[in-house]
């Protein structure tokens, strides 16, 4: 089970009881951290592409088959690689 809590302007999550590394704040929902190079979440909005910036994260992996149409628009303004 995965769960996060927002405190303070970080992001805490948890699995099965273990916290895992505080992130800063990131509106997408379902958003969290797998490990040290991968983070997942459900599909951003287009100003929530920043947020990602904001992270370090350079590229966006879309693996959804109703991928948002304008996502592709939306990454590279934000100045990420986009790829579906």
């Amino acid at each position: 089970m995965i769960a996060a809590l927002l405190l303070d302007g970080f992001v805490h999550g948890f699995v099965q009881g273990q916290s895992t590394v505080a992130i800063p704040a990131v509106t997408i929902e379902n958003f969290g951290k797998i490990n040290e190079n991968y983070y997942r979440g459900s599909q951003p909005l287009a100003d929530q592409f920043s947020e990602l910036k904001t992270l370090g994260i350079k590229t966006v992996i879309d693996l959804r088959e109703d991928s948002v149409g304008q996502a592709d628009e939306w990454a590279r303004a934000a100045g990420l690689q986009y790829i579906n």
